[in-house]
């Protein structure tokens, strides 16, 4: 039996088993091309690589849609804040406008076992402008949220910055902004290096620092309280006899301080005295001695007297 009788006879037997082979063999065929054929689109950042000297005074798009195709294994491996799409400008003159076509060999961060199918638009048109650096100064950072305890204040440094873009757009920008810093629940001042934004619309392109280091202080809510006419007591040597008149003989008693410390503070016995170990005993003229407060220490809290001295006599020596 010749090789051509037996392929005959077997194409004519088992017509059923090669009919579902062949549709078995057609179905695994679509279910491999599915798999392998998912699309999704991205929007992605259009970057301009130029000429030394030469700035981007317009350009249009700044993104485009780029639509990839693979299995959906490879599709979730892309990450789209890794792609984007890089010209290389031909023009060296820092004046005029070119046209540039997007291709496939453009788009950066993409993994080898997905195909770019389509980019839209296709093109990029760019306006050129000669290159020029600035300083400007750097607007106070504002704050997002609130302390805790108390008010956030916010010094920084530097407050001017070198920007480097078109010499068109510099001309109108007269200061930067920083990033908001978050202040919110804070109960102590803090240091934080804080980013320069990069100003809308001005096409800027480098920014020198790039950040500022801001220093934000965190002050609590302050308060006062007085207290009048607290006699005012005399500290002598123990066993001393002598007598003394105070003149005034009470003294008012200001408390500041933060909320929280200054009622505290309110909470316990005030005192004020004078010493008189340093005071001649033996002369009957007036003396001067200053007025102190003994009170529980608490941190935060600065204290004033009035009158912060008052005038001692010797009024007698008892023996």
């Amino acid at each position: 039996m010749s090789a051509r009788t037996t392929l005959s006879e077997f194409m004519k037997n088992n017509i059923g088993l090669k009919l579902i082979a062949f549709l078995l063999a057609i179905l695994t065929y679509i279910a491999i091309h599915e798999a392998t054929n998912f699309e999704i689109p991205y929007d992605i950042p259009v970057e301009i690589e130029k000429a030394e000297g030469v700035a981007i005074l317009e350009q249009d798009p700044m993104t485009v849609q780029v639509t990839f195709r693979g299995s959906q294994v490879d599709l979730r491996q892309i990450k789209q804040s890794d792609i984007k799409a890089v010209i290389k400008c031909v023009s060296t003159q820092i004046t005029g406008s070119e046209s540039a076509v997007i291709r496939v060999a453009d788009i950066r961060g993409v993994i080898p076992s997905v195909k770019i199918v389509q980019i839209r638009p296709p093109t990029v048109k760019m306006k050129f402008d000669r290159e020029d650096t600035k300083m400007v100064n750097v607007s106070q950072p504002k704050t997002v949220g609130n302390p805790l305890i108390g008010q956030a204040s916010i010094d920084y440094n530097p407050k001017t910055v070198m920007i480097k873009g078109p010499s068109t757009r510099l001309k109108t920008q007269q200061e930067v902004d920083a990033e908001p810093i978050d202040v919110d629940g804070r109960v102590e001042s803090f240091i934080k290096q804080v980013r320069i934004l990069t100003p809308a619309g001005s096409w800027v392109t480098k920014i020198d620092p790039a950040e500022i280091t801001a220093k934000v202080n965190i002050t609590r809510e302050s308060i006062a309280r007085e207290v009048k006419a607290v006699p005012i007591s005399v500290v002598s040597a123990p066993g001393s006899t002598t007598l003394y008149t105070i003149n005034p003989a009470t003294a008012d008693i200001t408390i500041s301080g933060s909320a929280e410390a200054v009622n505290k503070f309110m909470a316990t016995p005030i005192v004020a005295f004078i010493e008189v170990s340093s005071l001649d005993t033996d002369s009957i003229k007036p003396q001067t001695a200053p007025v102190n407060v003994f009170a529980k220490a608490e941190a935060g809290i600065n204290i004033t007297v009035n009158p912060r001295q008052v005038e001692v006599t010797i009024r007698e020596k008892v023996n």
